[in-house]
């Protein structure tokens, strides 16, 4: 029997299919969403922002919490916000204590003990706590590089550590690490901050490598720029070229962007973005990174060629804005 080339190449091509199918599917197939309900979630920078609407909206799905942060008088006003976001009477199910985790790692693991003393085992982290600072390259102070090193990156490696520690004895659980858009892209006036983002990615790809035999879940997500006091301070030194950039993402209010770190958290998803921007910017940079599932896999491996090509349109678009406010500053210093 005699078959010829293109039906050789269809039946080799059908068997591959098949392969990769059945590979992508016992690696990444079906995930169970978590439920936190009794369970104790432990949330860094939880006394305002993002952070704070996290430890309310896992307070309102039935966990007991566990809010840290430096201010004491920031932690005793948000517990009573998580308080009121239940109609039941739980007050003691949420705790909190002061301390700056990008410094005191011997104090953190004492507060971690005391915390699953009294509420139980951690079964989850969400790594909120950040900042960031805005300025052009050679306008940023060098302590400022170190300081988004310390706290964008250091805090998340202490408090990760702190937890996992316990965590990988019970195989079962998550890990939340919070970045930014601008941790998938380098933006306009955000040298120090972005790069402090950056290192996040690194971070989370190892640990899900490592955490995969422990049944633990370790979820990056990249959220755009969110109504919180951070922002605003933020926005005091930001340049014109940046704010010019960064509205065109719009801005969100933390209990939208809080709501969408849970879900895919609980999901199991190694990745995710609140809007279609953020989705863009994942898609084109996903590379090596653990997929969101079978079927994510399928829309990255046909959108990146053509997202590559929208994607330089809207570098196009940030350049000229960046080229168009120099210009403005030179004329304005010649007059």
């Amino acid at each position: 029997m005699n078959f010829d080339t293109t039906f050789v190449l269809n039946m080799l091509t059908a068997v591959l299919l098949i392969v990769v199918a059945v590979v992508l599917y016992v690696n990444y197939g079906f995930k169970r969403k978590a439920n936190i309900k009794g369970k104790h979630v432990l949330i860094s920078g939880g006394s305002k922002g993002i952070g704070l609407e996290v430890a309310a909206q896992c307070f309102q799905q039935g966990a007991k919490v566990t809010i840290l942060a430096r201010d004491e008088n920031g932690l005793k006003e948000a517990k009573k916000y998580i308080c009121s976001k239940s109609e039941e009477k739980r007050d003691s199910e949420v705790i909190y204590f002061p301390v700056n985790v990008s410094k005191d790692y011997e104090l953190l693991e004492t507060i971690i003990q005391k915390a699953e003393d009294e509420l139980g085992p951690i079964y989850g982290l969400f790594n909120i706590v950040g900042k960031a600072v805005c300025y052009r390259f050679l306008e940023t102070p060098l302590n400022d590089f170190d300081d988004m090193i310390k706290v964008n990156y250091q805090s998340t490696v202490n408090c990760t550590r702190a937890v996992l520690k316990k965590m990988v004895t019970r195989n079962e659980g998550f890990i939340e690490i919070t970045s930014s858009m601008a941790g998938l892209f380098g933006i306009y006036g955000f040298s120090a901050y972005s790069a402090s983002k950056f290192a996040l990615l690194g971070f989370a790809q190892t640990l899900a490598m490592e955490m995969k035999p422990h049944n633990i879940s370790i979820t990056i997500t990249y959220p755009p720029d969110t109504d919180t006091p951070g922002f605003a301070l933020e926005n005091t030194t930001k340049p014109e070229e940046t704010k010019l950039i960064c509205e065109s993402g719009g801005l969100l209010p933390p209990s939208k962007v809080a709501r969408s770190i849970i879900n895919d958290t609980l999901k199991g998803k190694f990745s995710s973005t609140v809007t279609f921007e953020g989705f863009i910017l994942r898609t084109l940079t996903s590379g090596l990174s653990p997929p969101n599932g079978i079927f994510a896999v399928l829309l990255e491996a046909n959108l990146m060629g053509p997202l590559r090509l929208v994607g330089l349109l809207i570098l196009t678009h940030f350049n000229k804005i960046v080229r168009d406010c120099f210009k403005k500053r030179v004329h304005t210093k010649s007059e």
